[in-house]
């Protein structure tokens, strides 16, 4: 822990800023995501994205925040679900100003076994935890 302190000074304010708005919105996703139903904290996901000057700058941006999401996994000792890092993901993207989507895919691997997974779309490109072999069944803007 105390080399997780040390790493955090060393860092840059803007890195410092997101880990920390990383941490809070993870600390109060992971109750939406496990107690409450998707169709009731959708709304809260809306999107109303400031301009982005440039595609460098938003790829920029978005390797910035999937940095972010890896750092804020270090530091929980649990392990965080794919729906809980792709909505901290679009948050974090969201106060960056970029536009994103939460993708949910299926597969089913095995007969009678279905498996789900989320990712995060910006402009029709997956750019946060790509799998292969899932089908996109829905998509929250």
């Amino acid at each position: 822990m105390l080399n997780y302190i040390k790493m955090f000074w060393t860092i840059p304010l803007l890195e410092k800023k997101l880990l920390l708005s990383a941490i809070g919105i993870i600390i109060i996703i992971i109750p939406l995501v496990q107690l409450i139903p998707l169709k009731h904290y959708i709304n809260l996901l809306g999107n109303k994205p400031k301009l982005i000057k440039s595609n460098l700058q938003k790829k920029q941006y978005i390797s910035l925040v999937r940095k972010t999401i890896r750092r804020t996994e270090r530091i929980f000792q649990f392990r965080l679900s794919c729906l809980v890092k792709s909505l901290a993901f679009k948050c974090l993207l969201k106060t960056l100003g970029i536009h994103c989507n939460i993708g949910l895919g299926i597969n089913f691997s095995q007969f009678h076994y279905l498996k789900a997974h989320a990712f995060v779309e910006v402009d029709e490109y997956i750019v946060f935890l790509k799998k292969q072999g899932y089908l996109k069944v829905y998509s929250l803007n």
